[in-house]
């Protein structure tokens, strides 16, 4: 990877180079290399700015991307070799999806494919280069593209719910659906095998309904299966388990918040307790109905903006099954505030988290937007401006509160 690296820097490719060192800043050991990367990553973007504006000599610029590449290659030099080693598990997980539209087979020309990628790269904030068309429209098959694990599944939850996106792909491009494309199951004759024992066992109760039926007459057979242990009763049971989106054994809220339920006009709630359940009682009977529908949500979570991961999805209840509860913490995608010097706004100060950057405003306003496959509970900020101190920050996005930071003049 060394030598790769030092070839494209060779090149000229300082923006590759920069971005390979990002990719696997993580896995770097070293804290002073992975605060060289970012400094020398900050300092590419501000001499990226200076050549845009022409705001500098075009002497002072080369002289400015030499050293950010002498600087490069210093870091290269002491990459360890544990970094390369892994730098392959960084990479993302390949889906293919299908997406079926209702136009004629005919008028899904490669023109209006490729309007439709691009579309969908810009509302997944991705590069199109990174959605592959593996197929155009065949008689039986949608178009088939590949891209990113993540972005795949935000896709597919975008298209299955009500966002203003699923509106603009149905009015603009026909889209109806989209599926990811899996490899078929291996336990289907398994599965049969294991249902045939709980079939054979209807069967059986049936032929002896029919003999009773014949022997004692119906009105007793109808009697019997009519007794108190098989009355329905007039209310019901339910537990719901909260946990983490990456699985029930993820007990996020432990003792903490309210689980509501909202069944016709009335409203249940119940506190979590330390199993991450809330156990509701005297649910009326006709809600465990097969086509009755209930909204389940997560409220009141101790300051931390826990929703459900489906708030709009409707829930059915059956008799003795519980319902698993999954929540995200919502409020990670965003950073903000404002960046002061001598009691005046500081305009183009460089701010970044990994490889999410924003340069402030007139106003020192920045905004850092973080994709889904990058949002945390807390993120490291960095601001960088020639002639200033370089400034780390720990941000909490889900307090929604503005980091505020005052830069100090550099001694040299």
């Amino acid at each position: 990877m060394r030598e790769n690296l030092e070839r494209l820097l060779a090149k000229g490719k300082t923006n590759r180079v920069l971005h390979e060192l990002l990719k696997i800043e993580e896995l770097i050991q070293n804290e002073d290399i992975k605060e060289e990367i970012l400094l020398q990553s900050a300092r590419y973007e501000s001499y990226l700015k200076e050549k845009r504006l022409g705001t500098s000599k075009i002497e002072d610029q080369e002289i400015s991307i030499m050293k950010i590449n002498e600087a490069l290659l210093f870091i290269i030099k002491q990459l360890s070799s544990n970094a390369e080693d892994n730098s392959g598990k960084n990479e993302e997980k390949l889906s293919v999806v299908e997406i079926i539209t209702d136009l004629p087979l005919k008028e899904n020309t490669p023109f209006e494919v490729k309007k439709l990628i691009s579309k969908i790269a810009e509302l997944l904030s991705v590069d199109k280069d990174e959605l592959s068309i593996k197929m155009m429209p065949q008689e039986n098959s949608g178009i088939l593209i590949e891209l990113p694990d993540v972005k795949a599944k935000k896709l597919i939850s975008l298209v299955h719910s009500n966002h203003r996106e699923k509106l603009i792909l149905k009015k603009n491009f026909n889209v109806e659906t989209v599926k990811l494309l899996r490899k078929r199951e291996k336990k289907i004759v398994l599965k049969l095998q294991s249902m045939m024992i709980p079939i054979l066992a209807s069967l059986l109760i049936v032929i002896i309904i029919i003999i009773v039926s014949q022997r004692d007459g119906f009105d007793q057979t109808f009697n019997f299966f009519s007794k108190s242990k098989f009355e329905k009763k007039d209310s019901y049971s339910l537990t719901v388990f909260v946990h983490g989106k990456r699985s029930r054994n993820d007990l996020v809220l432990k003792k903490v918040g309210f689980v509501e339920i909202t069944y016709g006009t009335k409203k249940a709630r119940e506190s979590i307790d330390e199993k991450g359940q809330a156990i509701f009682n005297e649910i009326p009977n006709r809600f465990f109905d097969e086509n009755a529908r209930v909204y389940i949500n997560v409220q009141d979570t101790n300051g931390e903006p826990y929703k459900s991961l489906y708030p709009d999805s409707l829930y059915e209840l059956n008799v003795g099954e519980p319902i698993y509860l999954p929540v995200t913490l919502s409020g990670l995608d965003l950073v903000f505030g404002t960046v002061i010097w001598n009691d005046e706004p500081l305009e183009g100060v460089i701010v970044s988290a990994g490889r999410i950057r924003d340069t402030t405003d007139k106003l020192g306003n920045y905004n850092l937007q973080f994709p889904e496959n990058v949002q945390k509970q807390q993120q490291q900020v960095m601001f960088f401006k020639p002639g200033f101190k370089l400034i780390k920050k720990n941000a909490y996005p889900q307090t929604q509160k503005s980091l505020d930071i005052i830069m100090i003049k550099s001694d040299y």
